[in-house]
């Protein structure tokens, strides 16, 4: 039995919206965080038992010019040098979106069937099979990491398919148990193995 994760989306002044991939068709609203908090035990009676329960909280921004995004990242964090980072990323991206200087590829972050783009923060031990069961089959995202450093990495994931040009993870060497810092060396060694460079004197 996958994990089971459940999504909370602040929706600011309209609530809060809890959702699951585990959980087919839920689609619950509540007034207050508290109160979406106060249901996980009964969320929790529907999947089974042995199942490990993630709290992830999102948020929703635009850009200027009316790109939506929805910025994940796990709520509750027991491991405090991820949790920094993931806080980084978060507040990074939040101000990229909002600012209008998140970059322009939006073209490679793949977009929900609600029309938004889902940018997942996480930190480099991060399974890449925990980063997936956060996602319906249907749905893709780009995850988003913070590692110390003034840049924030991005690598785009579909749950099933593809992308033009993109690589598998069995093509990458990876799988469900690699992390997520396996995947980004991965694909950086791929980029450049890739490149035609060409030198003119």
């Amino acid at each position: 039995m996958a994990d089971l994760h459940l999504i909370f989306t602040d929706y600011e002044q309209f609530g809060y919206a809890v959702t699951s991939p585990q959980i087919p068709g839920l689609v619950a609203a509540y007034d207050t965080m508290a109160e979406a908090l106060g249901q996980v035990p009964a969320l929790e009676a529907l999947v089974d038992s042995s199942a490990t329960t993630w709290l992830h909280e999102q948020k929703v921004a635009s850009t200027p010019d009316g790109d939506e995004y929805l910025v994940r990242f796990l709520g509750i964090d027991q491991d405090e040098a991820a949790k920094e980072q993931r806080n980084a990323c978060v507040g990074r991206m939040l101000a990229s979106i909002e600012s209008g200087t998140i970059d322009d590829s939006s073209w490679r972050k793949p977009q929900l069937r609600t029309g938004e783009r889902l940018l997942v923060c996480v930190a480099p031990t991060d399974l890449l099979g925990w980063c997936l069961d956060q996602l319906t089959d249907d749905e893709g995202m780009t995850l988003q990491m913070n590692p110390h450093t003034d840049i924030v990495y991005g690598v785009a994931m579909l749950k099933e398919g593809s992308m033009p040009n993109a690589k598998s993870l069995e093509e990458l060497g990876l799988a469900r148990g690699s992390t997520v810092q396996n995947l980004f060396d991965k694909v950086i060694a791929a980029e450049v193995s890739d490149l035609k460079i060409s030198v003119h004197g």
